[in-house]
């Protein structure tokens, strides 16, 4: 065999290792036809060895059971970011524990709910975001039930009128908590002021006086273990308890006036 000859059979084995190499993100994306895989893989990604890893999956109310279970049965997604509007996340339910590598998920289901049981047992689950969503006292009581949660996010979401936030003070393994864009009343600051284990707290207001009704600030002393706290508001200075957290060595706030930020970080 000569050199030509043995060039391109190596180029030819190359080329169909590539071609059988394994992907199931683009596995996955061609499954559906007719483009229909823009409008519900919104985005996905594969790890080393091409096994999904990452899904953010839009539900349009077209999936059926089956495509539902097919999306649901890569066990290595360890990151899932799922979207739907008004409903109430019912596909998660019975599927989204089958995902034993599970670390990041963030559910938006806009102007939707989060269907009892569909936030317990995701016993891996390190990092949670909620966003567009009306919470209720059966998600407040799964999401501290989750033994290996670290990373407790809430954007631009709303509670059920007979909220309890209560349960919240025994989230002990919680160490970083991002409020954005909700109403905080006294009961919402009192029990985040009870994790004592919080190390990192982030609060995003869009107007302080709609959104943060709390008045009473004492419980802020039990947060002994907060060292960092970043706090964006239209406030004109820092507010005053701030300064009554024990240990808090790092602080970034910003004011918002008219379209510039101002950005002090200042060292406790």
């Amino acid at each position: 065999m000569n050199m030509k000859t043995l060039l391109k059979a190596l180029s030819l084995i190359c080329l169909s290792s590539f071609a059988l190499a394994k992907n199931d993100c683009r596995t996955l994306m061609r499954s559906y036809k007719d483009g229909d895989e823009d409008n519900v893989i919104v985005d996905c990604s594969n790890n080393s060895n091409g096994e999904l890893s990452y899904l953010h999956l839009y539900n349009n109310f077209d999936l059926s059971e089956n495509d539902f279970n097919k999306i649901f049965s890569y066990s290595t997604i360890s990151k899932l970011t799922y979207a739907e509007d008004k409903g109430k996340c019912h596909p998660l339910l019975n599927r989204i524990s089958g995902l034993s590598n599970l670390e990041d998920l963030m559910i938006q289901s806009y102007k939707g709910h989060i269907e009892k049981g569909i936030l317990k047992d995701l016993n891996n689950l390190w990092k949670l975001t909620i966003q567009y969503t009306y919470l209720s006292n059966d998600n407040i009581n799964e999401i501290i039930s989750l033994p290996n949660l670290r990373e407790l996010s809430f954007y631009n979401m709303e509670f059920e009128s007979d909220i309890s936030f209560k349960p919240l003070k025994k989230a002990t393994n919680i160490q970083s908590v991002a409020i954005k864009d909700i109403v905080i009343n006294q009961s919402l600051f009192n029990e985040i002021s009870s994790l004592s284990n919080l190390q990192e707290l982030k609060i995003d207001l869009f107007s302080s006086k709609l959104s943060f009704l709390a008045t009473s600030f004492d419980s802020v002393k039990n947060l002994t273990s907060l060292t960092v706290l970043e706090f964006n508001s239209d406030l004109p200075s820092v507010p005053e308890f701030v300064y009554s957290i024990p240990n808090l060595k790092k602080l970034i706030y910003k004011i918002e006036y008219k379209i510039q930020f101002i950005e002090l970080i200042k060292k406790i």
